[in-house]
């Protein structure tokens, strides 16, 4: 239910492209979030300003895996969504908060979850979506989730994998190795024929 001020017609305020995950203000061409007050709160902890952003993306993931968890992708049960079922319901909840859409392959034990649309560029979108997706996945399982930020240019990415993984990942990131080469030499990793891990 809408109680607009007398005068005041929000109509048109807001634009939702649900197809590609963005909102815009009317007459603005900049891309709009849409943030729980509680995830903004969230940023009065944050040790350094410089890490506001991840708190801030920590916290917004939290709400959308919780609701995720909740929502009617599960059933009750996270573990018994099928791939396709979260992923639209995960990608319709980051639409209406302006937050792009996801997609996500798997290399085994190991996704890779790429940004689409997303409202910030670099490097603060590389950040941003580390964190959001640390959050969502969190929430969502019920466990920490390691994640890393892998992206190429202009081509947010993160990597999730178990905390050994991640931190070999993070050593061959430093390499310049590519998305797809750190994901598959991780997949070769874990399933103990790629060499000694």
């Amino acid at each position: 239910m809408l109680n607009a001020p007398r005068g005041f017609d929000p109509g048109g305020f807001l634009t939702f492209d649900l197809a590609r995950g963005t909102i815009r203000t009317a007459g603005s061409d900049s891309p709009a979030l849409v943030v729980p007050a509680t995830v903004v709160a969230g940023l009065a902890t944050a040790p350094t300003s410089g890490e506001a952003l991840g708190v801030l993306a920590r916290a917004l993931g939290e709400s959308i895996g919780t609701a995720l968890r909740k929502g009617p992708a599960t059933s009750g049960d996270p573990l018994g969504a099928s791939p396709e079922a979260f992923l639209t319901h995960l990608n319709g909840l980051l639409a209406v908060h302006g937050l792009g859409r996801l997609s996500i392959e798997t290399f085994g034990d190991v996704l890779l979850v790429r940004a689409k649309e997303t409202p910030l560029g670099e490097p603060a979108g590389a950040t941003f979506l580390e964190s959001l997706a640390a959050g969502i996945l969190g929430a969502f399982l019920g466990e920490e989730v390691r994640c890393l930020s892998v992206g190429d240019a202009g081509k947010p990415a993160v990597l999730v994998a178990s905390a050994g993984a991640i931190d070999l990942a993070a050593g061959w990131k430093r390499t310049g190795a590519t998305a797809e080469e750190i994901a598959a030499r991780l997949c070769r990793e874990t399933r103990g024929d790629g060499g000694a891990a």
